[in-house]
């Protein structure tokens, strides 16, 4: 039926003719008509079923040729069937994948996606449109709200612009920092004015989770949850977990490890951001003989899953330790044991606590060297604007970052 109408109608259908190739018809007839048509076409925009025949390179296929134009007058419209023909060459490419893969062994559920999200780009017929019209879309959406989401952190926010849709943030630190600590703070900011998050928790239970998330909210002293809870402080947490947003948006997972669950997750609820802790201790059903090899291939999976879902995906990562003795601002190169992570992120973020690499006191003047809360963050890459620097202070029995400016 798409062959008879672009053989009888070359004026309705040529804009239609680029968006087919002959590997999309299954039949060597067909792919045959098609080439005919694509050589007619290019000798003379006003080609006929005539012109169409002499570039045939089999004769024998003018009889199917006359078929095609007999079928096109009593069937549905070209679109309907245009569907259908990306559907069936989708299927085909699918069941050829999986043949090849077959002769391998059983492919991996991670061989499967990939087999999938191939064809889906390949034979989609979203992506089968005017190109113009993508520019036009753009152009209209320059007078709209972008959606970013904002953490709340009010210097942050400024340099960043917000976080974008689709992007891969990445927040690095070394041990005993608090890493996860101010990505739980931004995501519990974030959930806290009604916008979806997912906190895969690797390291930590879900309970220790929620207890930092307490800490914090009711603005209690750490300790104060430890051991046998006083009536009156377990009332002011039930009190706070009952007011706040949290409850509805805000998904703690600590049973999930491997990326090819984690992308599952995010794929099947489509969470607004999703805060994964940390990427050194991410398992994967792959193996991988290095393990700076298997960072970039985590890396770019949370990157794709980011893009494809429009999730905003936060990865926590450890860096490099620091030479003997070195107290210095972390850079991007302190990343551990990876370069994908550099790549791939649209924003990487370090933060930095003197404190938690020196705790030596100085005996004159009785006090830390290094105070333990002075902290701050450094925007070493943003893909969207400016970088920067940002005091921070932390506040340990609170389970606290915040920025220095609001305390003055």
């Amino acid at each position: 039926m798409i062959l008879g109408c672009l053989a009888l109608y070359p004026e309705l259908y040529a804009d239609r003719l680029p968006k087919l190739s002959a590997d999309l018809f299954a039949d060597s007839a067909h792919r045959d008509i098609f080439k005919a048509i694509l050589r007619a076409s290019q000798q003379s925009p006003t080609y006929d079923a005539a012109l169409i025949r002499t570039h045939l390179q089999e004769p024998d296929n003018s009889a199917e040729l006359y078929h095609c134009a007999e079928v096109a007058t009593k069937t549905s419209p070209f679109d309907e069937h245009f569907r259908l023909l990306m559907a069936a060459a989708q299927e085909r490419f699918i069941r050829e994948q999986l043949a090849d893969r077959l002769l391998d062994g059983t492919p991996s559920p991670d061989q499967l996606r990939e087999i999938c999200d191939t064809a889906d780009s390949a034979y989609s017929v979203d992506k089968e449109i005017d190109r113009r019209t993508d520019f036009d879309r753009y152009v209209q959406s320059l007078g709209k709200p972008r959606d970013v989401l904002y953490t709340r952190y009010r210097e942050l926010d400024n340099i960043l612009g917000g976080i974008r849709r689709g992007t891969l943030t990445i927040i690095g630190a070394r041990p005993s920092v608090g890493k996860t600590t101010y990505a739980l703070n931004i995501a519990q900011n974030i959930a806290d004015y009604g916008r979806k998050v997912a906190f895969f928790t690797l390291e930590m239970t879900r309970d220790m989770i929620f207890e930092k998330l307490a800490v914090r909210g009711c603005q209690l002293d750490y300790s104060a949850l430890r051991g046998t809870v006083q009536q009156e402080t377990s009332d002011r947490v039930a009190d706070y977990f009952k007011d706040s947003e949290l409850r509805n948006n805000l998904s703690v997972i600590d049973d999930t490890n491997s990326i090819e669950a984690i992308c599952a997750y995010i794929i099947g609820t489509k969470p607004d951001v999703a805060v994964i802790d940390y990427a050194q201790i991410v398992t994967t059903m792959r193996r991988f003989d290095h393990v700076r090899v298997k960072i970039d291939y985590i890396s770019a999976q949370l990157k794709q899953v980011a893009k494809r879902t429009g999730c905003r995906v936060i990865l926590l990562s450890q860096l490099r330790r620091s030479e003997a003795g070195v107290i210095k601002p972390p850079t991007m190169s302190d990343l551990k044991e990876s370069s994908g992570l550099e790549q791939d992120g649209d924003y990487i973020l370090m933060l930095f606590r003197p404190h938690a690499q020196d705790k030596s006191v100085d005996r004159a003047k009785q006090r830390y060297v290094y105070p333990p809360n002075e902290a701050a963050v450094f925007i070493e890459k943003n893909k969207f604007g400016r970088t920067g620097q940002i005091e921070l202070n932390f506040n340990g029995s609170q389970q606290t970052f915040t920025e220095v400016w609001k305390e003055h």
